[in-house]
Formats: structure tokens, sequence, C-alpha cells
């Protein structure tokens, strides 16, 4: 009889989630014939998983989280394996019984990984097409949007040609009269307005893709950019209350993600993942030195 021992358990539950170290304490309860221990097993993991989760979410800033956290439920699931299971080899409860193949509970903890990030990638897709297709209102330019784009580091002509590879990625979301004035050089930045408006979603892409254009050496630039612009219901905030406030756009200092905008309003910034399609509060602004320069 092949039982799995606290130390496969706990690396199952640091690697999988505490529903692999759950199913690994269910299939010992079912090859000793443990009464209920099946459903209690994967009943509480499931339940421990999901709560990791909603605090893993709620956590001002995730990097800590990604490696307290599993630590935390490792630890958990040893614990409670003791009292429960503990007593299966080391004491002797089944004398016959030998310790299973790591292969299988390193296997379990990663089909189980797999699942859940299949679910949650399924989710976000769900909750997106849903918020996109049910909560944008039509697209109404305002020639008062007081949206602008402040850049350094590249030169006029590069902009303009990032600028135009932009209107060429996103033709057709960007109204039927957009256009860009870009104003001449001074002290070194550019200033970028939008006469006829440009939408809230895109105008968050542009910032990032002037700070990330294709087919441009990054190395040799040392780039800044900044977007302006008063909060509508269009930005899909958070909260109401920031309706009508002032915002300022950038991509943050050190950034890993490519896929994103920080959001500062008064003292408050938020994180805008274009992934997640949701802005989250942050603690840390994470402001790209010189960025006062452009304010």
């Amino acid at each position: 009889m092949k039982l799995y021992t606290e130390n496969q358990v706990a690396t199952a539950t640091f690697l999988g989630s505490p529903i692999a170290g759950g199913i690994l304490m269910a299939r010992n309860a079912k090859r000793v014939g443990q009464k209920g221990g099946t459903l209690k097993f994967i009943g509480i993991t499931v339940a421990a998983t999901v709560a990791l989760g909603v605090i893993a979410f709620l956590l001002p800033d995730r990097k800590p989280g990604d490696y307290l956290l599993p630590l935390l439920a490792a630890f958990a699931m040893r614990y409670w394996y003791k009292k429960a299971q503990g007593d299966f080899i080391l004491c002797g409860k089944f004398p016959e019984a030998s310790k299973a193949s790591w292969w299988s509970a390193l296997g379990t903890s990663l089909l189980v990984a797999i699942g859940i990030m299949v679910l949650l990638f399924g989710g976000l897709m769900l909750v997106s097409g849903f918020n996109r297709g049910q909560q944008e209102p039509a697209f109404i330019p305002d020639s008062n949007n007081g949206k602008e784009m402040v850049v350094r580091g590249w030169t006029s002509a590069e902009l303009n040609r990032i600028l135009a590879d932009f209107q060429k990625i996103y033709e057709g979301r960007l109204g039927a009269k957009f256009a860009l004035e870009v104003h001449p050089p001074d002290h070194g930045s550019i200033r970028v307005t939008f006469p006829h408006d440009i939408p809230a979603l895109e105008f968050s892409f542009l910032i990032n893709y002037v700070q990330y254009p294709k087919d441009l050496d990054l190395k040799t630039h040392s780039i800044l950019v900044i977007g302006k612009a008063p909060l509508s219901a269009d930005f899909q905030v958070p909260d109401r209350r920031l309706v009508g406030q002032f915002a300022i756009f950038y991509v943050p200092s050190n950034d890993r993600d490519y896929d994103l905008v920080y959001v500062r309003v008064g003292h408050e910034t938020f994180e805008n993942s274009f992934a997640a399609d949701i802005w989250k509060k942050v603690t840390d602004s994470r402001l790209p030195p010189g960025i006062e320069t452009l304010l």
C-alpha cells in the first residue's frame, strides 16, 4: 500500500495549491479505508484555495504574496497532515504501507496548477467579454476632452512614425474623425493632443505603445511618456468618486509586464492591467525618474 508523506503533501500544496495536497491526503484516506476522509480533505482544501485566492487579490502589492501565501499554505497542510494522518507510516499504524512515488505527488500538483490556471484564464475571458459587451457605452467624442500626452526621448520623426503605426493597429476603434495634433518640441518634450478625442481604453494603450513601440531600438533611447486626462465614466474607474478628477497615466519604473499603465489620481495610484481589464489600487507608485519634468 503506497501512502503519501507529510513532505509530499506540503510540496504538492506549495506547487499546486492546497487542492493538490488535499488530493494526496484524500488518496491516503481511501487507501486505508478512512470513512468520510476523501470528501472532507477535498472540500476543505478547495475552500482554502478559494480563500487564498481572495486574499492574494486583495493584497495591495501581490509580489510578497507570490511566495508567502504558498509557504503558509504548505506549512498549514503539513501540520494538518500530522494531526490527521501522521500515524499512518511514522507510527506504524499500517506496517505494510510504504512511501508513494514523488513523481505521482509532483504530477498531481502540476495537473492541479494547470487546471487552476485554465479556470482563471477562462473566467477572466468571460468577465472581460461580458464587461465589454454590457458596460462599455458607445464612444461619443468630446472636443473639450482635455486629454494629452507628453513624450521625451523620441525625435519628432520617430514619434510621428510611432503614432502612424498606432493608428494603423487600432484603425476602426479610434473614431471616424480621429486626429492627432503633434506640437513643436519644447525643451526636449513633445506634446500630443486629440482635437476629436480618443477612446479611454485606447488612450491608455497609446501611452504604453509609445513607451514600447515596435521596430525601434529601445536600448539606445531613454523614453519617458505620460498621459494627462480628466477621468470620465468611460475609463471604467473602480470608484465613482474618481470621475471628474485629473489623472496622470504612465508606465511604472522597472516594468516587467509591458501590458499595463499606472494611473495616479491625487495621492492614490492604480494599476490598470490590460490583461485583467481592471484597475487595482497599489501602494508603490513606482514613478519613473524625471516624470515631474513632464507634469
